[in-house]
Protein backbone atom coordinates (compact mmCIF):
# COMPACT_ATOMS: atom_id res chain seq x y z
CA UNK A 1 0.00 0.00 0.00
CA UNK A 2 1.19 3.77 -1.00
CA UNK A 3 1.54 6.01 1.79
CA UNK A 4 2.11 9.20 -0.22
CA UNK A 5 -1.76 10.20 -2.28
CA UNK A 6 -1.87 8.97 -5.24
CA UNK A 7 -3.91 10.23 -8.34
CA UNK A 8 -6.07 7.16 -7.69
CA UNK A 9 -6.66 8.56 -4.18
CA UNK A 10 -7.85 11.87 -5.55
CA UNK A 11 -10.46 9.79 -8.28
CA UNK A 12 -12.09 8.14 -5.49
CA UNK A 13 -12.68 11.77 -3.62
CA UNK A 14 -13.74 13.78 -6.49
CA UNK A 15 -16.13 10.48 -7.57
CA UNK A 16 -17.90 11.34 -4.11
CA UNK A 17 -18.12 15.00 -5.05
CA UNK A 18 -18.52 15.28 -8.52
CA UNK A 19 -22.60 14.60 -8.70
CA UNK A 20 -22.65 17.53 -6.91
CA UNK A 21 -20.04 19.75 -7.25
CA UNK A 22 -19.16 21.05 -11.20
CA UNK A 23 -15.61 21.81 -10.31
CA UNK A 24 -14.91 18.40 -9.23
CA UNK A 25 -16.42 17.13 -12.05
CA UNK A 26 -14.25 19.22 -14.62
CA UNK A 27 -11.13 17.96 -12.15
CA UNK A 28 -12.43 14.46 -12.11
CA UNK A 29 -12.45 14.80 -16.21
CA UNK A 30 -9.05 16.10 -16.06
CA UNK A 31 -7.51 13.41 -14.18
CA UNK A 32 -7.31 11.51 -17.86
CA UNK A 33 -5.50 11.97 -20.69
CA UNK A 34 -7.66 13.44 -23.97
CA UNK A 35 -6.98 9.61 -25.78
CA UNK A 36 -8.23 7.56 -22.22
CA UNK A 37 -9.54 4.66 -21.96
CA UNK A 38 -12.07 2.98 -19.30
CA UNK A 39 -12.94 -0.34 -19.29
CA UNK A 40 -16.09 -0.09 -17.08
CA UNK A 41 -17.31 -3.67 -14.81
CA UNK A 42 -19.77 -5.16 -17.37
CA UNK A 43 -19.87 -2.61 -19.72
CA UNK A 44 -18.54 -1.32 -23.30
CA UNK A 45 -14.74 0.73 -23.12
CA UNK A 46 -15.32 4.38 -23.30
CA UNK A 47 -12.65 6.08 -24.68
CA UNK A 48 -11.59 9.90 -24.81
CA UNK A 49 -12.41 12.82 -23.12
CA UNK A 50 -15.76 12.81 -24.45
CA UNK A 51 -16.50 9.34 -24.02
CA UNK A 52 -15.20 9.67 -20.45
CA UNK A 53 -17.16 12.81 -19.46
CA UNK A 54 -20.59 10.97 -21.12
CA UNK A 55 -19.95 7.94 -18.50
CA UNK A 56 -19.62 9.90 -15.45
CA UNK A 57 -22.56 12.12 -16.39
CA UNK A 58 -24.37 8.99 -16.64
CA UNK A 59 -22.82 6.98 -13.70
CA UNK A 60 -23.12 10.42 -11.74
CA UNK A 61 -27.20 11.48 -12.61
CA UNK A 62 -28.27 7.63 -11.10
CA UNK A 63 -26.57 8.26 -8.26
CA UNK A 64 -27.40 11.09 -4.76
CA UNK A 65 -24.64 10.00 -2.76
CA UNK A 66 -21.85 8.11 -3.05
CA UNK A 67 -19.38 7.38 -0.19
CA UNK A 68 -16.10 5.68 -1.16
CA UNK A 69 -13.28 3.72 0.89
CA UNK A 70 -10.45 2.62 -1.16
CA UNK A 71 -6.78 1.37 -0.99
CA UNK A 72 -4.28 2.08 -3.56
CA UNK A 73 -0.68 -0.09 -3.79
CA UNK A 74 2.10 0.49 -6.89
CA UNK A 75 2.31 -3.11 -8.74
CA UNK A 76 4.18 -3.77 -11.83
CA UNK A 77 0.86 -3.29 -13.40
CA UNK A 78 0.28 0.14 -12.57
CA UNK A 79 -2.13 1.53 -9.55
CA UNK A 80 -4.31 -1.06 -8.12
CA UNK A 81 -7.06 0.20 -5.79
CA UNK A 82 -9.58 -2.32 -3.75
CA UNK A 83 -12.30 -0.39 -3.17
CA UNK A 84 -16.00 -0.36 -1.60
CA UNK A 85 -19.11 2.46 -2.16
CA UNK A 86 -22.02 2.77 -0.35
CA UNK A 87 -24.50 5.03 -2.26
CA UNK A 88 -28.09 5.95 -2.47
CA UNK A 89 -29.59 5.78 -6.22
CA UNK A 90 -31.85 9.24 -6.99
CA UNK A 91 -35.00 6.05 -6.72
CA UNK A 92 -34.34 6.21 -2.84
CA UNK A 93 -32.29 2.42 -3.75
CA UNK A 94 -29.38 2.16 -1.27
CA UNK A 95 -26.71 -0.10 -2.60
CA UNK A 96 -23.07 -1.14 -2.04
CA UNK A 97 -20.48 -2.63 -3.80
CA UNK A 98 -16.79 -3.58 -3.88
CA UNK A 99 -14.45 -4.25 -6.61
CA UNK A 100 -10.81 -2.99 -7.94
CA UNK A 101 -9.67 -0.50 -9.98
CA UNK A 102 -6.19 -1.02 -12.24
CA UNK A 103 -5.07 2.13 -13.57
CA UNK A 104 -2.11 2.22 -16.25
CA UNK A 105 -0.64 6.12 -15.90
CA UNK A 106 0.88 8.13 -18.78
CA UNK A 107 4.21 9.88 -18.95
CA UNK A 108 2.35 12.75 -17.63
CA UNK A 109 0.92 11.07 -14.56
CA UNK A 110 -2.71 11.10 -15.51
CA UNK A 111 -4.79 7.90 -16.06
CA UNK A 112 -4.41 6.31 -19.50
CA UNK A 113 -6.44 3.13 -18.99
CA UNK A 114 -8.49 2.79 -16.23
CA UNK A 115 -10.33 -1.04 -15.95
CA UNK A 116 -12.83 -1.43 -13.27
CA UNK A 117 -14.09 -4.85 -11.55
CA UNK A 118 -16.87 -5.64 -9.14
CA UNK A 119 -16.74 -8.11 -6.84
Amino acid sequence: MTTAPTILDRYFELSDLAGHDGAAFDELIALFTPDATIEPNGAASVDGTVGITGFFRAFLARNAELKHVWSVEETPEGLLASWAVAGRRNSGEVFALAGWDLARLATDGRIAHLQVKAA
